[in-house]
């Protein structure tokens, strides 16, 4: 069985030069999933923004869609956890895609290996502003209302939302300071409970260590990596796109 973990591929519908050819690389790397990929998991953040109305979708990731209905409908499974930037998922992913989206975690065996994945932003300590945000802004009432605006004015005030999060600079010692929270959490995940491997994402760093209780990895990014994870044979593997 091969399974691909990936995250942090930022896919925006206000694209910049480099943000397009992010998208055309990303794009390029599903394509070559078609026919060879049992399960792929999309660990948080594939969209820089994402908003579900009951009748409304984002025209410009129908490219996105279209080639992950694609796999879905040649016989990939496709899973989806929420990032810090894409969380507000109705059901039309589920319903028109064929993509299983998951409330918080995917925890799951594979090939007899027992996985917990999370995008990680709720396992970083050191951004207690950002963990305030994120309690408000995941709040079911918050959504019901946010959705209630016109998708023109709603999705400007998310991207000034994005816009702040993603160039807010963050300082080289916060930034260690978060690549070590999540390992340090990972690890705990490892040792209190059952799991084979922890994967996080969020740090765009990507990593792969081994405890005694099992491994961590990082997923990485696709903004400096293109890189992703490959578990297949028994074997967890950090790659890069090229």
């Amino acid at each position: 069985m091969k399974t691909i973990i990936v995250s942090d591929a930022h896919i925006k519908f206000n694209e910049t030069q480099e943000d397009a050819e992010r998208r055309s690389r990303f794009l390029s790397f599903l394509n070559s999933l078609k026919g060879n990929t049992d399960l792929l998991v999309l660990n948080g953040d594939i969209f820089d923004l994402w908003i579900a109305w009951k009748h409304v979708i984002i025209k410009e990731y129908f490219p996105l869609l279209t080639i992950l209905a694609d796999l879905s409908a040649n016989g990939t499974r496709i899973i989806l956890t929420p990032g810090n930037h894409d969380f507000w998922f109705s059901g039309y992913l589920k319903s028109q895609i064929g993509i299983e989206v998951c409330r918080d975690s995917f925890i799951e065996t594979i090939d007899g290996s027992r996985f917990f994945v999370n995008h990680g932003d709720r396992y970083t300590k050191n951004d207690l502003r950002y963990q305030i945000f994120r309690s408000i802004i995941r709040n079911d009432l918050v959504k019901s209302i946010f959705t209630l605006l016109h998708p023109d004015f709603a999705l400007e005030f998310g991207i000034k939302l994005s816009r702040s999060s993603r160039n807010r600079r963050i300082p080289a010692r916060r930034r260690e300071l978060m690549v070590k929270s999540l390992q340090k959490a990972a690890f705990k995940l490892l040792k209190t409970h059952d799991y084979d491997y922890v994967i996080f994402s969020h740090s765009h760093i990507p990593v792969i260590c081994a405890s005694a209780n099992g491994t961590y990895a990082n997923t990485g990014d696709w903004v400096s990596h293109s890189s992703y994870l490959l578990f297949s044979d028994g074997k967890l593997a950090l790659k890069e796109y090229k």
